[in-house]
């Protein structure tokens, strides 16, 4: 098996659907589906909720590794605490990155939950933390992981 993967090029693509609904000025839940195709070819769903105000109202991204939500903007007349919980399940076709010809068997299906929390301590401050959950990406690896997340913000 080799030890490491040559150099190569590839083209990735990714397509994402996702929706928000208010349950509550505080409390937004927001499912999701994702398909992708290049170095990995996968469909994904899954969800987050999102509890407090700080995030509510701002453009949120999702992080490709771990599927954390972080904000692309930031609302500043809003301070205070907001918790996130997510979870997705993901179908997978291929990997680039565990090549059958190099031995890998890749698991079929992947989990990821996760939990953060946002935290707007004054209009050019703020601050996300969140760990993730990765289940076991090929057969053979002994567990999965847990990665952590981290954004800090400084406007000036």
């Amino acid at each position: 098996m080799a030890q490491q993967l040559g150099d190569q090029v590839f083209l990735n693509g990714a397509v994402a659907a996702s929706r928000r609904y208010a349950l509550s000025d505080t409390v937004t839940v927001r499912p999701f589906v994702e398909a992708m195709a290049g170095t990995e070819a996968l469909v994904r769903v899954g969800g987050d909720v999102m509890i407090g105000a700080v995030g509510q109202d701002d453009l949120l991204l999702r992080d490709v590794v771990t599927g954390q939500l972080y904000r692309a903007t930031e609302k500043a007349d809003v301070s205070g605490i907001s918790y996130l919980l997510g979870a997705d399940l993901a179908t997978v076709f291929d990997s680039r990155y565990l090549p059958q010809d190099a031995g890998y068997a890749v698991s079929e299906t992947r989990t990821r939950a996760r939990a953060g929390v946002f935290w707007q301590w004054a209009d050019d401050v703020s601050f996300f933390y969140g760990a993730t959950y990765l289940s076991e990406e090929f057969q053979g690896q002994g567990e999965g992981q847990v990665v952590g997340s981290l954004k800090v913000n400084f406007n000036f």
